[in-house]
């Protein structure tokens, strides 16, 4: 993510240095294209321009170098892979949403591993968050990339100390819950 003014920034070139050496592919999404000093595609098209010169002084690999780009106003909520459509997004007489970005996500990134030694009901799931409940206790935020799960289910949490030794956590699935846009529901399970 980097701003369309400003360009990147020292934490861009963090980040970006980190996701590199782990061989993931990057999307480069360049927000508040509609600010005044972006207008005219001049400012975006430079800083497109230092963003894959930060790629290549960072050794990114052919494949990483061919990376898709966003146009985005957040703050407005829309996105669009098309530079000539700027211009309309920001005068209002186009409309997008966010959903051009979802789509190179979708294409782009790969799935998490599923676990080959599994059964075939066997539950594999990666935890992206971790909340608190009040009325339930802790939460655990993630996607199921294998199995399922139900209220009650016995389950392992595999994890890793601070020491980097391998920890399994035995654990009772007490509430299952689904997210119906941004509210959480009790999953009919």
């Amino acid at each position: 993510l980097v701003d369309g003014a400003e360009g990147p920034l020292p934490q861009t070139r963090f980040v970006l240095e980190k996701a590199l050496k782990q061989g993931l592919r990057i999307i480069l999404v360049i927000n508040k294209v509609d600010r005044p000093e972006c207008l005219g595609g001049g400012r975006i098209q430079e800083v497109v321009n230092q963003a894959f010169d930060l790629f290549v002084e960072l050794g990114a690999s052919e494949a990483q170098a061919d990376f898709p780009i966003i146009y985005a106003c957040a703050r407005e909520g829309w996105c669009t892979t098309d530079f000539n459509a700027i211009p309309e997004l920001v005068n209002k007489t186009k409309k997008s949403t966010l959903m051009p970005l979802f789509d190179a996500i979708l294409e782009t990134v790969p799935p998490p591993p599923v676990a080959a030694n599994l059964e075939p009901a066997g539950l594999q799931m990666l935890f992206s968050n971790l909340s608190y409940s009040d009325y339930v206790g802790r939460l655990g935020i993630g996607r199921i990339s294998a199995g399922s799960v139900k209220k009650g289910q016995k389950v392992i949490r595999c994890g890793v100390t601070e020491a980097g030794v391998v920890k399994n956590q035995p654990f009772t699935v007490q509430q299952v819950y689904t997210y119906e846009g941004l509210k959480m529901v009790e999953a009919p399970v």
